[in-house]
């Protein structure tokens, strides 16, 4: 679960992954477009952009989103038991598939 400033921020994912030999290896997210995706209480689609700042390093498995202050009121307005999130990974046919599903306080 990942606690929701109340205050606009960037927050960063790390993505690793376990090899063939079970050794934690860097997963390298260059070669693809991430979103953070949600959605509203009133069922509106929610899309944020990676920031692809300095602090961002995809070939080391990081993606950085910025929410703010209007985005962090409307996940704060969705009930307690809808309040989901994924990052998502868009094809270049502009197919998704969801990459890592989490909750938010």
């Amino acid at each position: 679960s990942m606690n929701l400033s109340n205050s606009p921020k960037n927050y960063k994912f790390i993505f690793r992954k376990y090899d063939k030999d079970g050794v934690l290896t860097i997963m390298d997210l260059s070669d693809s477009v991430y979103k953070l995706y949600t959605r509203s209480s009133k069922g509106e689609d929610i899309v944020i952009e990676p920031t692809y700042s300095t602090n961002m390093n995809s070939v080391l498995g990081e993606v950085e989103f910025y929410i703010s202050k209007s985005n962090i009121l409307k996940l704060k307005g969705v009930s307690k038991e809808n309040r989901f999130m994924s990052i998502v990974v868009v094809n270049t046919d502009n197919s998704i598939y969801s990459m890592f599903d989490f909750t938010y306080e």
